[in-house]
């Protein structure tokens, strides 16, 4: 859904918020396999630092010295 996209990544399991059953598949095989869970969080870790606080101030920055 719009900018979730972004900010999960490859690390999240995205489905149609619309979609009751496509929810329930997707919880029911996290739930279940131990080995997705782990890639999740590495690949979670690792997309969460796209965002720290230094990167994001020096992203906002950039906008602003790109219409001083």
């Amino acid at each position: 859904v719009s900018g979730l996209t972004e900010v999960g990544g490859d690390a999240a399991c995205f489905v149609d918020p619309g979609q009751a059953e496509e929810i329930a598949v997707a919880m029911k095989k996290i739930v279940a396999d131990a080995a997705l869970v782990i890639m999740m969080k590495e690949k979670g870790w690792r997309h969460a630092q796209n965002f720290t606080p230094s990167k994001c101030a020096a992203g906002v920055m950039n906008v602003y010295k790109s219409i001083w």
